[in-house]
């Protein structure tokens, strides 16, 4: 794992911290996907969660709040362990409708994103799991075309798969070793980026062996 010696190290061992889950359940804030009997839509604050679905929230950072706590933060090996999880067992899903599960995994992934530059985590850790986001956004793209922008707005998702888009090829670029799937994601970066001049120029500059 590389984090820079001026950053915070999480020491959260689990997808969702305790103090988190404690406040969650009673604040009636458990989504869903979350709790201890899955369908059951009628949550409120005496819905408990499951320890092993729970994943930790994006929230907004409070102004004039301290530092964040480590115990509140994930480290690498842990942000991977939510991915796959998220991805292997979430995403999957056909109930409740995929909407809801977008919805969930998306601010989810938010959440891992905002510990991974919290504790300024980079290389391959952050490559690894930047590529595994993106491809959350694409297939989201495809998969909820059409959609009332109620349901799925894709500018957002747009938005956030450019943002993570721009991260990891940047990473690509100062991470030494070889990766094995820039291709794929300088592919996706070009045709997310149809029309856009620095989209272009940025591929045309790129070594042959890419």
């Amino acid at each position: 794992m590389e984090i820079s010696s001026k950053t915070v190290e999480g020491t959260c061992q689990q997808m969702c911290s305790r103090q988190e889950m404690i406040m969650r359940e009673n604040e009636g804030l458990l989504h869903l996907l979350e709790v201890l009997t899955i369908g059951d839509d009628n949550l409120n604050r005496n819905t408990k969660a499951d320890p092993s679905r729970i994943v930790k929230q994006f929230s907004r950072p409070a102004a004039g709040r301290a530092e964040t706590d480590p115990s509140d933060l994930r480290p690498a090996p842990v942000l991977k362990e939510t991915v796959t999880y998220l991805f292997e067992s979430v995403v999957p899903r056909d109930h409740p409708a995929w909407s809801s599960v977008y919805e969930f995994v998306f601010d989810r992934l938010r959440a891992v994103r905002q510990d991974m530059v919290i504790q300024d985590i980079t290389g391959t850790d952050a490559i690894c799991l930047l590529e595994q986001i993106v491809r959350f956004h694409v297939y989201a793209s495809y998969r909820l075309r059409g959609c009332d922008l109620a349901v799925f707005d894709p500018v957002i998702n747009k938005q956030h798969l450019l943002e993570c888009l721009k991260r990891l090829l940047y990473l690509y670029q100062v991470t030494p070793g070889c990766h094995n799937n820039r291709a794929e994601f300088e592919s996706v970066y070009l045709l997310s980026n149809l029309g856009d001049t620095h989209a272009l120029t940025h591929f045309l500059d790129l070594k042959p062996d890419i």
